[in-house]
């Protein structure tokens, strides 16, 4: 006959056992969530509100243009921006380029018969050091998209958050070589309205260099214009095309730093 200390311990074995299998359970439960959070974090993010809005390098540029009879074309104004972006990878350097462009024909100002009709924008990368990690706007008509923020994962970087925008009857078609030294260019051709209105565009690169390798690009805007000789719409008209560039350097990370994050205040060079 079982004592009824026998049945007491019992009943603490079968408490312990209930015990140590929940102690384990619930161990398991917080290592499965544990994986589940660390799959769904994001990578390595660098702050958007650094890439553009703190540049390391910032540049203007405006002209009007006319023909050898002095008659008005057009206004152009451009900008660029250009962001050494921290990061923790110890093979590569990244650097963001932004360029803003303003056509506005002089039939659309009130000063002449000109219209804007078609573009080339480069960024030519001036050194085998670097390539094109990413490039926007996309091949698109309308509504475009250009990178704000950028994400790293291990030795990889791309646009994370991205602005949209849209100009009616402007269609853009990029080309980018994503090889060492390459370059990459955006085609906008206007129609309809666009060919006599203002219009602003927007283009942004992802750009990957070796550790302590500065950025070194040129920076080009090619331009194609029309002016009507007496009236607007008349057979009787002539091209004009013009060209801008700038050539900048920035060294976002030297070799005196250790590490894929590190870096001293950059430097200009045109």
């Amino acid at each position: 006959m079982n004592s009824p200390y026998s049945f007491k311990f019992g009943l603490i074995i079968n408490d312990y056992a209930m015990y140590s299998k929940n102690k384990f359970k619930c161990a398991l439960l917080s290592l499965i969530a544990c994986f589940l959070i660390i799959s769904f974090l994001p990578s390595v993010f660098a702050d958007s509100s650094d890439l553009y809005n703190n540049p390391d390098i910032y540049g203007e540029e405006s002209e009007y243009y006319y023909n050898a009879k002095g008659k008005a074309i057009g206004y152009q104004y451009w900008q660029w921006k250009v962001v050494y972006i921290e990061n923790s990878d110890p093979s590569y350097d990244y650097y963001a380029v932004y360029i803003y462009q303003l056509s506005n024909p002089s039939r659309n100002i009130g000063t002449g018969l000109g219209q804007i009709v078609k573009g080339t924008v480069t960024i030519d990368l001036l050194s085998s050091s670097q390539k094109i990690q990413e490039a926007l706007p996309d091949r698109s008509s309308g509504s475009f998209k250009i990178g704000m923020g950028v994400s790293f994962s291990g030795s990889s970087a791309s646009f994370s958050e991205s602005w949209s925008y849209t100009v009616a009857d402007v269609d853009i078609d990029p080309c980018t070589i994503m090889e060492y030294g390459a370059y990459t260019d955006w085609d906008f051709t206007c129609s309809g309205d666009a060919l006599d209105d203002q219009i602003e565009l927007y283009y942004t690169a992802l750009i990957k260099t070796y550790e302590h390798q500065p950025l070194d690009v040129k920076l080009s805007l090619y331009t194609y214009w029309r002016l009507f000789f007496w009236y607007y719409g008349s057979i009787f008209y002539k091209h004009y095309y013009f060209t801008e560039s700038i050539s900048l350097e920035l060294v976002g990370n030297p070799v005196s730093t250790v590490g894929g994050g590190g870096g001293s205040p950059p430097y200009f060079s045109p």
